[in-house]
């Protein structure tokens, strides 16, 4: 750690007011507390009653404090620590930090649980096997740095992003789109999407098809979006994803109804109660945040839903104005018929 001091120091931006020996000691219980807190979690069976992992509640909390963007500890300085456990142990050196933290943090990911299978199967994490230490560190070692993931936060974040590269399709100005409710009765249908990306929204405008993947809404949702959009929101060089979820969600969520028809169609799995709390957290969450107008991940999306409403509404105003014309006219017609037909003669006939 005394090695890593000087590179820690420079991630944070604003200036840490602790003499060395403190800040490096402060470094080495932090990251020890929060290994020890993922070995433990993948050892289930063995801390059922750990005084921690045991109480739910405890647990919830703990994984709120370490996704607060103020709270995040460097990432290479869990790497570092991890490389030296590895040392000392097989076990801990057959799994891999990230899987770790995926494993930990599952219980707060926006995912359903059961989509978060690509390096958890069945209990189980898929070992590293049949290779020397020697091979296992230099593979810690180099992930970090390949990866690119800064602490925490920005892993869970990365957990969530797309896995295919996005195409320059996918962005383009930011456009809102209206509610759900208004799209509904406008003959789009929802449907439940794909369930291994958040951000893998579709519209067929041949079957008038909007699929979403699923979203748990929980009591850690918000601060969870919260942290997420505000590390996206303090580094210019990062995609906006989150925030451009944040702001296609707001859209579609204006009144309770809206979270109603989601939740009916299995879009949104609601933990916290009213259909009230789930749009009111949406319509507070980008208060105060920059929408990237120019660079809206949605935009392809947003623009092809709205051009079908403005027809279809255009169309509708039309086919009123048409009915509401010749319902004038019929009805005039009658009251000329049946005139001339009380005065039943033959002038008032013709």
């Amino acid at each position: 750690m005394t090695e890593l001091e000087e590179r820690v120091r420079k991630s944070y931006s604003e200036f840490i007011n602790l003499k060395k020996d403190e800040f490096i000691r402060m470094l080495v219980i932090d990251g020890c507390f929060i290994l020890e807190l993922f070995l433990r979690r993948d050892k289930w069976e063995q801390y059922r009653e750990d005084p921690i992992l045991s109480k739910t509640w405890m647990s919830r909390t703990i994984m709120r404090d370490l996704i607060l963007l103020e709270n995040q500890l460097p990432f290479f300085v869990l790497q570092k620590l991890k490389i030296l456990l590895n040392r000392g142990n097989s076990e801990i050196r057959a799994t891999n930090l990230t899987d770790l933290a995926e494993l930990f943090f599952r219980g707060i990911m926006l995912h359903r649980p059961e989509s978060l299978g690509t390096l958890y199967l069945e209990g189980l994490f898929k070992r590293q096997s049949l290779l020397d230490l020697e091979e296992l560190v230099k593979n810690e070692e180099s992930e970090e740095e390949s990866q690119g993931k800064k602490h925490l936060l920005d892993l869970v974040r990365h957990l969530h992003l797309p896995t295919s590269p996005t195409t320059s399709e996918n962005h383009g100005k930011f456009k809102r789109i209206h509610s759900a409710t208004e799209l509904n009765e406008a003959h789009v249908k929802f449907e439940l999407g794909s369930q291994t990306c958040l951000f893998d929204i579709i519209f067929t405008s041949e079957t008038l098809e909007m699929k979403i993947p699923p979203i748990r809404i929980g009591d850690w949702t918000e601060s969870l979006l919260r942290n997420l959009i505000a590390f996206e929101q303090s580094h210019s060089d990062c995609t906006k994803f989150v925030t451009a979820y944040a702001a296609f969600m707001d859209g579609l969520i204006v009144s309770p109804k809206d979270v109603e028809l989601l939740e009916k169609n299995g879009i949104i799995d609601n933990f916290i109660g009213r259909p009230e709390k789930v749009a009111e957290l949406f319509n507070k969450l980008l208060e105060e945040v920059t929408i990237p107008l120019n660079d809206f991940y949605f935009s392809g999306i947003s623009e092809e839903v709205e051009k079908y409403y403005e027809m279809n509404a255009a169309s509708s105003t039309t086919r009123f104005r048409f009915n509401t014309s010749w319902g004038f006219i019929h009805s005039l017609l009658k009251q000329i018929f049946s005139f001339t037909r009380k005065n039943n003669s033959p002038a008032s006939e013709e």
